[in-house]
């Protein structure tokens, strides 16, 4: 048995969710979305957000932060209803 093969394997879409719910947080010209840290426990950033063309920077982010929530909560109400 090698290292590897001894660690247990956490797909990407479990360590995502156990980052939830995200937030974010507008600093002007950029914002921040924020998740849990698992492990720690504590908040932090998961990723800096740009404006891009004619769209804000806090518009962009909280959009993705409702579709991750969003998702995450559809995929947790069909694993409740099996």
């Amino acid at each position: 048995m090698t290292k590897d093969s001894a660690k247990p394997k956490v797909t990407i879409e479990k360590s995502i969710l156990a980052t939830l719910p995200w937030t974010s947080s507008s600093f002007g010209k950029h914002a921040e979305i924020d998740g849990v840290n698992p492990i720690t426990g504590k908040w932090g950033t998961i990723a800096t957000v740009n404006a891009i063309a004619d769209v804000d920077a806090e518009d962009l982010a909280s959009f993705m932060v409702d579709l991750v929530n969003g998702l995450a909560q559809t995929n947790q109400n069909m694993v409740n209803e099996q």
